[in-house]
């Protein structure tokens, strides 16, 4: 229905850091308030989220965050070949179908697996957690594709960033099956994405 429930800010206060127990913590606060359940989680590769999600809301999908992964990407190349592996790589993540994704990477590899394996065992360890948006239609997947709020693109907010000093920040969106909430035509799953900072990314589709 277009809302956007902003329900919580937290920054490690137990001195957990941000894994599995920190994560469960905060979750586990958030169930405890009345989200039923969660349809997909977005993330950027924190440590412990994706089991902590599950723990709580056994049917999530997690989703990595496109834009982190790319960008991580990057720190095992050259400078020199950032903007030949950016070209090279977008075929995989703008493919019509995780079968089109495959075959996309299978030629990436081809190219870069001699000179940058490093990019390619990124890629082979997180497919799991890569494909899942692949499932939507590309106007869905430009929502869900990234943990970065794309002001800039005049889009609304997906998520929340509270980025300095390691702070990471939750928002739900969607119409929450709250206790006591929404009728049951509105009780749709909450999408979930937490992340830090990340760059401008569109996801949705080939330019």
């Amino acid at each position: 229905d277009g809302e956007r429930d902003v329900l919580g800010l937290w920054a490690g206060e137990h001195g957990d850091g941000e894994g599995a127990r920190y994560w469960l913590r905060v979750l586990s606060e958030i169930k405890n308030r009345g989200i039923r359940d969660v349809c997909m989680l977005v993330c950027d590769g924190l440590k412990g989220l994706p089991d902590a999600v599950s723990a709580v809301w056994e049917k999530t999908i997690v989703q990595t965050c496109i834009v982190h992964l790319l960008r991580n990407s990057f720190r095992y190349a050259s400078k020199r070949d950032w903007e030949k592996i950016a070209k090279d790589l977008k075929p995989v993540y703008t493919a019509a179908s995780e079968a089109e994704a495959l075959d996309r990477f299978a030629e990436f590899s081809g190219k870069w697996e001699n000179r940058y394996p490093a990019i390619i065992r990124l890629w082979e360890n997180a497919w799991a957690e890569f494909v899942p948006f692949l499932a939507f239609d590309r106007e869905i997947r430009t929502v869900i594709c990234t943990t970065d709020e794309n002001v800039n693109r005049g889009e609304l907010p997906v998520f929340g960033q509270g980025c300095s000093a390691r702070r990471s920040c939750l928002i739900l969106r969607a119409a929450a099956a709250v206790r006591g909430g929404a009728p049951a035509a509105k009780r749709g799953r909450t999408t979930l994405t937490a992340a830090r900072t990340a760059v401008a990314s569109g996801c949705g589709g080939r330019s």
